[in-house]
Parts: C-alpha cells; structure tokens; sequence
C-alpha cells in the first residue's frame, strides 16, 4: 500500500491523507474521435479472423495499412491475408524511424480507411509518438474522423492511450521493482490508460493493474482500462460503448478523485520492492462475462440485471460495505444492523447461485465485520446477500481478484 494512508472501515472513508499526496485533476473524461478495435495478446489467426474481418467489412473502398515492426512482418503479412481474403486491400508497412521521410507512405495513411499496428516491438513504433512525428500527427488527425478505423494488436496496443507505462515487456516485474517508466502513447482513445496482459503466468495481474493505476496518476488520466490481453475490443465513437468478446476486462474511472499519491514498498523479504498508486476515490467497473456492452459515459454495462443495485443501505440504517473490493484472498463485510434479529448472510455467483452461507444466526445492533476468503473460489464477481425478516434484501457486489 501507499504508505501513509488511512481508511476508516467504519465510516467507509479515508480518515487521513498524507503530506506526500499531491492535488489530482483529471481531464473531462476519455474520448475517441474514431473507431478503435484493440487486443492486448499476441497475433492469433483464430482469435482475431474474426474481428479483422469485420474490419474489413468496414472499410469497404479504402485501403488499409498495416503497420509494423522489422521483426513482426510475418505477423503482418498474416494478417494481410485475412483482410484480402474478406475482399478488402491491405498493404504492409515495415515502420521504422527513417520512415518519417517516406512521402509516399504519409501519402497512402493519408487515404488510408484504417490503419494497423501490430506486434510487440512498442520501441519501432514509438517514432510515431515524438511531437515532430509527421506521420504521427498525421494519425492523431485521423484519430478524430469519425469514419476513420484503427486497430492495434499486442503489445503495441498500448500506444492507443494517451500514456502508458512503459518497460513492463522487458520487465515483467517492473513494477515489483519500482522501475515503471511514464510514456506518451499515440492518444487513439484520449484521458484513457492501457494495460494488457500479454504473458500467461497470472503473477503479472498486479503488475499490470499497476500500470493502469500508475499512467493515470501520472497523466493526470480520467480513466482507464484492464485486460486479460486475449479478448478483442472495439470503442464505438458514436455509441460511446466498449463492445467486447473473449476475456472480460477491469474499466477504472477516475474522475471523482482530488487527490493522488505514489510510493514503493517491500510486501516480503522475499518479494518487492512494489510501486503502488492511491487516489482518494475511483470507481472500478468489471465483469466476468466474456460478450457484453459497456458504456464509457453512463459508466454502467449494458445489460446490467436490474436486481443488482448500486451500494445500499436500509431505510432504517442497516447497511453493508466490504473492504478490499476487489480483493484476493481476503477481505472484511461491515454489515451496520439497526437492532439485534436473525440475519443471514451468503454468498452468491453472478447467476444467483448461493455458493456459501458467512452467516446465519443473531446478528447483534451496531456495525458487525466478518471476514469472506477466496482462496479456494475463482476469479469473478460475486454478490453478498443479508436477509431479515421485514427488511428488503440488500446485495453488494464483490470482486475476487487473483
């Protein structure tokens, strides 16, 4: 944790804010003038015939290019295939520094339906990103063409965001270590931060929300987005919605925090030391169901079940709050009762199913805290249940994390 901070569980809220925290103003929210399509994994012809087909489908009369990396031209020829076999034309683009000087490559993005960018040399295509990028600015004008497409694939898929944090590739542990560096990414989608998983050892779950966290507060960021790296999204700008298909993925948004801070500490003698962000308020959206709608404006899913409510709290001040949420593998239920009365309390799936009972019994007045482990559940989201007697049920969803 953010050394320093204070949480009063009781109160649900920050009982105290170090001297080190600095003042945070986050821009107005993230924006995206164009269509984007973005997966965090590797290139696999399965996994994303699909989405490059529709792609290409969108792009009908325009050609598209592709944009790579000298070591990820196989990757790209690839998927040229794909999009000539949907009809469409596509040509690769091996992208390098010298190619600033490439007329006829500034020309052809000019005219250009969409462009790709593909592979996990994030360092060939930085370039793109220097202020005196003429390509670059070129792509950031296009960015806010409504019918202009974008896709980016692996680890190059970070410079869709405004800023990112870097070296995470070639430091899966950076931020264990301390060492995740700030940078500008080609601000595809604005106000926004990016962090992929594109490994397959869950160990870099942390890291990676980290870099989420870590951009944000550095950039003074709105929001910002999680993935597992092998789901495929796509930011419609006229909609405002994330449409997405495969992994599910963590929305953060930090539009309501005034305060930030950032620090390194050592979880163990065995493992740290860890970069770790704060903010006073942030609000995490997630889902562990792999097709769903999500609105970056209303902040909500689409499809959200209309039983699941927001926090509440009882009439009469009976209320439930948990503490971690996320968390892994534990954390605290805070359940205030009114008056003493049979309660119980469970635990249930996203589709309703009861999976375990915390408690059923006489639930004493005043504020009560029970401890829920995960250890031996999966990841997902879970709602906690109390029911009494003459009393609405209150349910509070939870997020376990691993």
């Amino acid at each position: 944790m953010v050394s320093g901070w204070e949480y009063d569980f009781v109160n649900n809220t920050i009982s105290t804010v170090p001297a080190s925290a600095r003042a945070f103003s986050p821009g107005s929210g993230s924006s995206f003038g164009s269509n984007v399509y973005l997966t965090g994994g590797n290139y696999q012809q399965v996994a994303h015939t699909a989405m490059l087909t529709e792609v290409a489908q969108k792009a009908v009369g325009g050609t598209i290019v592709i944009m790579a990396g000298s070591a990820y031209l196989s990757q790209a020829n690839s998927i040229q295939t794909v999009f000539q076999n949907a009809g469409a034309s596509a040509e690769v683009v091996s992208y390098s520094a010298s190619s600033e000087t490439d007329t006829a490559l500034i020309s052809r993005i000019s005219q250009a339906a969409a462009v790709v960018f593909t592979g996990n040399d994030v360092t060939a295509l930085k370039p793109l990103t220097l202020p005196g990028s003429v390509t670059g600015n070129l792509l950031k004008t296009k960015f806010g063409t409504t019918s202009f497409i974008s896709v980016f694939i692996g680890e190059t898929s970070r410079l869709a965001a405004e800023v990112f944090a870097d070296d995470l590739f070639t430091d899966q542990y950076a931020a264990y270590r301390g060492k995740m560096t700030h940078k500008t990414g080609l601000g595809a989608i604005r106000g926004f931060s990016y962090g992929p998983l594109t490994f397959d050892n869950s160990t870099y779950h942390e890291t990676r929300m980290s870099a989420v966290l870590w951009s944000a507060f550095k950039g003074g960021l709105s929001s910002g987005m999680y993935e597992h790296g092998i789901g495929t999204y796509r930011f419609d700008a006229e909609t405002r919605n994330i449409y997405y298909k495969g992994f599910p993925f963590f929305w953060f948004d930090f539009s309501e925090a005034t305060m930030a801070d950032s620090s390194v500490y050592r979880a163990s003698s065995s493992v740290g030391p860890r970069q770790a962000v704060a903010f006073d308020r942030y609000r995490i959206s997630a889902s562990n169901n792999y097709t769903r709608t999500y609105n970056t404006q209303t902040r909500k899913f689409a499809d959200t079940p209309v039983s699941v409510r927001e926090p509440s709290q009882f009439p009469t001040g009976f209320g439930l709050r948990i503490y971690p949420n996320p968390f892994n593998p534990e954390c605290r239920v805070l359940i205030d009762s009114p008056s003493d009365g049979f309660t119980e309390i469970s635990l249930h799936s996203i589709t309703g199913e009861k999976v375990s009972t915390l408690h059923s019994g006489e639930l004493p007045e005043g504020t009560s805290v029970l401890t829920l482990n995960g250890s031996s559940l999966p990841s997902g989201i879970y709602f906690i249940s109390v029911q009494r007697a003459g009393y609405p049920t209150v349910n509070e969803k939870v997020v376990l994390l691993k």
